[in-house]
């Protein structure tokens, strides 16, 4: 089994705060862009994944530090060569089914829609 294969295979347990409507709206579709361009593309620097993503360099700093905050990603260096990496492929998020928090939309009568 070689490195890259084993890297694929991690496991990561992360624990976050029960608040899931607080989780599910950090994760936004730029954010999760972000990360799929980060693995695919594998830029050299900060400016250069802003380039890919078309978008502005403070916003992507932006979303990689809370990103890089949750463990997803880790961040090095300082102003323009700010240099990403990750070990993630895959980012899996599990809820418990025992969740006893009801937000307003849960307990209306309309399906939430979740779009990303």
């Amino acid at each position: 089994m070689t490195a890259k294969n084993r890297i694929d295979m991690m496991i990561i347990t992360k624990s976050f705060s029960p608040d899931i409507e607080a989780l599910l709206h950090g994760v936004t579709k730029e954010r999760l862009e972000l990360f799929s361009v980060l693995v695919e593309k594998r830029p050299d620097d900060l400016k250069q994944l802003a380039d890919y993503l078309s978008r502005d360099y403070q916003s992507v700093y932006q979303d990689a530090k809370i990103l890089a905050k949750w463990g997803i990603i880790q961040l090095e260096g300082e102003n323009e060569k700010i240099k990403l990496q990750t070990p993630y492929k895959k980012i899996v998020l599990e809820f418990p089914a025992h969740y006893t928090q009801v937000s307003p939309v849960a307990k209306s009568k309309t399906s939430p829609q979740l779009s990303l």
